[in-house]
């Protein structure tokens, strides 16, 4: 790359002659495993659990600011059934 670099020739400027994509040089590494999520207060929680059946998963997932299937599981059961 010296040469090209001698040039002021990039890679980002081969690869658009090319039509390919440039390869970053420093790719960031991937993160496996379930992400920590934020914990949600249990007056959101009571709030959705003692909301009205009429409203969807997504309207309340929507005025809470919380994910759909969060909503969802609430609703369901899963989480938070012994107190705060």
């Amino acid at each position: 790359m010296k040469i090209l670099e001698k040039l002021g020739i990039t890679k980002e400027s081969i690869a658009k002659l090319l039509g390919v994509s440039a390869t970053l040089s420093n790719p960031k590494k991937k993160k496996y495993g379930r992400p920590k999520g934020r914990k949600i207060p249990y007056d959101i929680v009571k709030a959705v659990r003692f909301a009205s059946k009429t409203y969807t998963c997504k309207e309340l997932a929507d005025k809470y600011g919380v994910s759909y299937f969060w909503v969802y599981s609430i609703r369901k059961g899963s989480y938070r059934n012994n107190g705060k």
